[in-house]
C-alpha cells in the first residue's frame, strides 16, 4: 500500500512541475510576442531557455515514474 501511495505522490508531483513548466514558458512566449510586436523587430527568443531546461528535468521525471509504475502493474 505504501507503494501505491509513493508512485501516486510521484505522479501528482510531477502533474505540478509540468504545469508550472509550461505555464512559466507560456508566459515567457507572451512576454516575448508583445515585445516583438510592440517594437516591430524581432528580438532573440528568450523563451526557449526555459523550454528547454524544464523538459531536461520533465522529461526523463515522466519516464522514470512510468517504468516504476509499469514494472509494478507487473509485480502485483
Amino acid at each position: 500500500m505504501a507503494g501505491t501511495t509513493e508512485t501516486a505522490g510521484r505522479t501528482t508531483a510531477l502533474k505540478v512541475i509540468a504545469i508550472v513548466w509550461l505555464a512559466a514558458t507560456g508566459i515567457n512566449l507572451l512576454v516575448w510576442l508583445i515585445m516583438c510586436f510592440a517594437t516591430l523587430s524581432l528580438h532573440s527568443p528568450f523563451w526557449i531557455w526555459p523550454l528547454l531546461g524544464g523538459a531536461l528535468i520533465v522529461v526523463p521525471w515522466y519516464y522514470a515514474v512510468r517504468n516504476r509504475s509499469n514494472e509494478r502493474i507487473a509485480r502485483g
